[in-house]
């Protein structure tokens, strides 16, 4: 489970709906309980990248938005996975609260907006 939050979070944009074959791998083994609920709720939260604010000035800064970008896509497969089987749903509230998180837009970017 380790290695597809590494895929996950790779700082390249996964393509070829590599984030829908990471989290059928997942949705695998969490249909099939072969881990704990209490290590999936931690492995969820793992998936959380922290974004860098100031990509203009920072071209390197690129890197954190790909990896939340691949993140993001990963967890959402996994979340409809789950909720269009009905497996595992008590999964979708920890995996829509890491979603919110790594959705986050920083609020000086709205400042000028009426």
């Amino acid at each position: 489970m380790s290695t597809i939050r590494d895929l996950a979070r790779l700082p390249e944009a996964l393509c070829y709906e590599e984030d829908d074959r990471l989290a059928f791998t997942a949705y695998r083994v969490i249909a099939n309980q072969l881990v704990e609920e209490a290590f999936l709720e931690e492995w969820i939260e793992s998936f959380f990248v922290e974004r860098e604010q100031d990509i203009i000035a920072h071209e390197q800064n690129l890197v954190s938005w790909v990896r939340v970008s691949n993140a993001e896509n990963v967890l959402r497969s996994l979340y409809f996975r789950l909720l269009w089987s009905n497996k595992a749903v008590r999964l979708l509230e920890p995996i829509s609260n890491v979603l919110r998180r790594l959705d986050s837009i920083p609020a000086e970017w709205f400042q000028n907006e009426q």
